[in-house]
């Protein structure tokens, strides 16, 4: 006896051409993988969004990274380390992601190489025949009377755009009639869209470019290694706020410079929902800071610069607003007082000479610890104050005392604007205190603590000369907050999108529509093929009573063999 199919596949000479790559292709183009390896990347694109992800600035630098990574121990304690072995502050960088991605690159490009072919041939080579049975047993359709006019069923489906193809058998005409053949090409459309989708991030991810830069008003600052040929010079020209009365911002934007090998490439204005471009980079406005301060120290006998830098001056220390008052009752006195030493912990100090007088008073303000459960009433702060003839008085927000003549208030609590530099070269190695204010009337100024030196109060724009190094405070000065960005798989974003809707709209509303008839001089039956949620019998019988049927709108009784399916219908469902 002849063996049969499946022991002929089972022979020897069979298993000895087993395809290895058979079982890859089956895992490839399996939905179940496909579905379990996109909530895969779900699940770890969750994790990115959950779990702070280290600044690309961060990365750059192995003391940043490491300082960084501290900060996150102390929140996460003995699950850091295992944290960061598993790339969860870096999943869009991780190995694991990215490699997630790419398997699903490759199972959309075999899932859609694999689906073209079927999907081409049932749009070329649909068959145009089912057998008998067809009629009885599909999904979708509908027997009713013959129309009185044999080719009324022809016209009412040409005029619902059908292209229509008849055949005659034995004294019986067999319809096929497909409309949007093509609209089937939409599925297609889909899977290539995603497919570019994942190419244009995977091009991004190893081809793009991003880097935050804070940029000083009025500075210069480098963009990419100095290697690259695109290496870039960005200037800030200006930065430009505008706010409506109660100080919310309305536009902020900045003016900037563009230089490529010591020249001007380019020039224009960044906001934060219009880019400035140039050669495929994009400047974004991203952010803003108020709190620069421009510092230049020269050599006094030959100008020689020795810094010039615009400092960010981000801290804060309290400045109490004094007002002093002469027996007279007249107003000698009243601004904040810039800390100028710090005589113990949570404890500013500061002098106070009274102007065109040669009455010095010392004062210190001190940070009260709230008890618990307390709230205080004003501003947590105390202030002493000692006055020429050494008496020490004590105040609370608002209170007034007579110190040696001249009644002192403690009107108010503000801040300075501070930063410690580590140095200030070609002046000193050791760290240096610098803060800004400005008084009652807006004027800014500077107060450098300088090691072993009395403190140096900076009026903008006033330079002032100590042991031959002359500074000056060029006043203060904005921050620009700018993303550099190149995306070059952004082009294949727009085309996917593009593909996606054109994909879905045939989908959707172009669905494909493919009927059979067999029309015998007493009785016409239909049998079609569409969504299996469409309601296409309905359609079917409309079809019929269009064409002038008298029975088409009744509802067909449910067959005997209803549930089952023909073989046109099993081949046509595969195909």
């Amino acid at each position: 006896m002849a063996r049969t199919q499946a022991a002929r596949d089972r022979s020897p000479a069979a298993l000895g051409r087993w395809d290895p790559f058979l079982p890859l292709f089956r895992l490839l183009t399996s939905v179940r993988f496909a579905l379990w390896l996109i909530g895969f990347l779900a699940v770890g694109a969750l994790l990115g969004v959950v779990f702070p992800q280290m600044p690309e600035f961060v990365r750059e630098s192995e003391a940043q990274r490491q300082q960084w990574l501290a900060t996150e121990a102390a929140r996460y304690g003995a699950l850091a380390g295992p944290m960061e072995r598993l790339q969860l502050f870096e999943v869009f960088k991780s190995y694991w992601f990215n490699a997630g991605l790419l398997v699903l690159l490759v199972s959309v490009s075999v899932c859609t190489v694999n689906r073209f072919p079927p999907i081409w041939r049932s749009i070329r080579r649909p068959p145009r025949r089912v057998n008998e049975q067809y009629f009885q047993r599909a999904h979708h359709r509908a027997a009713f009377t013959t129309p009185p006019d044999p080719d009324a069923l022809v016209r009412v489906l040409r005029k619902q755009r059908y292209k229509v193809e008849e055949t005659v058998q034995d004294g019986v005409r067999y319809l096929y009639a497909d409309r949007f053949s093509w609209a089937q090409l939409g599925t297609f459309a889909s899977h290539l869209a995603l497919l570019i989708f994942l190419a244009g991030g995977l091009v991004t991810w190893r081809l793009g470019y991003r880097e935050d830069v804070l940029i000083a008003e009025g500075t210069t600052r480098p963009v990419l290694d100095v290697r690259s040929p695109d290496h870039m010079q960005v200037e800030v020209l200006n930065f430009i706020r505008r706010t409506d009365g109660q100080g919310r911002d309305l536009e902020y934007r900045t003016e900037l410079v563009v230089y490529q090998d010591g020249r001007e490439v380019a020039r224009g204005s960044s906001t934060v929902n219009d880019p400035f471009q140039y050669n495929g980079y994009t400047f974004h406005q991203a952010a803003f800071s108020e709190d620069g301060a421009a510092l230049t120290v020269r050599e006094a006998a030959t100008g020689r610069a020795l810094y010039d830098e615009v400092i960010e001056v981000f801290d804060r220390l309290p400045a109490p607003r004094l007002v002093v008052r002469d027996a007279a009752g007249a107003v000698v006195y009243d601004g904040f007082l810039a800390p100028t030493s710090f005589p113990a912990e949570r404890v500013a100090a500061a002098t106070l000479t009274i102007p065109n007088t040669d009455r010095t008073f010392w004062v210190a303000t001190r940070q009260d610890a709230p008890a618990e459960g307390e709230q205080p009433a004003g501003p947590p702060f105390t202030l002493g104050v000692v006055g020429p003839g050494g008496g020490f008085h004590q105040l609370r927000f608002g209170e007034s005392a007579a110190v040696d003549g001249y009644t002192v208030t403690f009107a108010s609590m503000g801040a300075t604007k501070a930063r410690v530099l580590d140095r200030l070269p070609g002046v000193t190695e050791e760290q240096v205190l610098v803060q800004t204010l400005e008084d009652a009337g807006g004027a800014a100024s500077m107060i450098l603590l300088l090691p072993d030196r009395e403190p140096l109060v900076l009026p903008a724009g006033q330079p002032a000369t100590v042991d031959g190094v002359t500074y000056e405070f060029g006043g203060p000065r904005a921050f620009s907050g700018i993303t550099v960005r190149k995306d070059p798989g952004a082009s294949f974003i727009w085309v996917a999108t593009a593909l996606m809707m054109v994909g879905l709209g045939m989908t959707f509303y172009l669905p494909r529509r493919r009927l059979w008839a067999k029309i015998t001089p007493d009785r016409t039956y239909l049998a079609g093929i569409a969504d299996r949620t469409a309601k296409f019998g309905e359609e079917l019988r409309r079809i019929g009573a269009e064409a002038g049927s008298p029975d088409a709108l009744e509802p067909e009784p449910p067959a005997g063999a209803a549930g089952a399916r023909g073989a046109g219908e099993s081949k046509e469902g595969r195909a």
